[in-house]
């Protein structure tokens, strides 16, 4: 018998739980990670900092975890391709033949483009978003 943890993949509902709980925590001034209190000008606080440089350097030397973690997001674009929902923000998005929503596939695009002119024609662009409602 196996030991191995089973990987739990997340639903929207629960990937859209976590980004709320993200921002509350940040706009209160907190870690948006453990919810402790965060240090100056850092997005998180000295702790969690600290675990990220060590998960940093553990993941460098490991390139088998590298590869897991590339089969883990293949398997959840698959099953989120079954269920007809985009992989980015998992809204539904039908059972055609794009795996994003519109909105994911114009933010890629976007981000794309930028990074094609900054490389190739070596200007650094400011994204533009236009005002949803039309109004500056």
């Amino acid at each position: 018998m196996s030991l191995m943890r089973k990987k739990q993949i997340y639903t929207a509902r629960k990937k859209r739980w976590h980004q709320r709980r993200y921002r509350t925590r940040f706009a209160n001034g907190l870690c948006p990670q453990c919810g402790e209190e965060r240090m100056g000008d850092w997005i998180t606080c000295e702790t969690c900092r600290e675990k990220g440089r060590l998960r940093k350097q553990k993941k460098c030397s490991l390139p088998a975890t590298l590869k897991a973690n590339r089969e883990y997001i293949n398997r959840y674009r698959k099953k989120c391709r079954k269920e007809g929902i985009c992989y980015g923000c998992g809204n539904y998005i039908g059972l055609g033949g794009h795996t994003r929503c519109v909105a994911c596939r114009d933010k890629d695009r976007i981000a794309h483009n930028a990074a094609y002119r900054k490389k190739v024609l070596g200007e650094a662009l400011v994204h533009i978003v236009p005002c949803p409602t039309g109004k500056s």
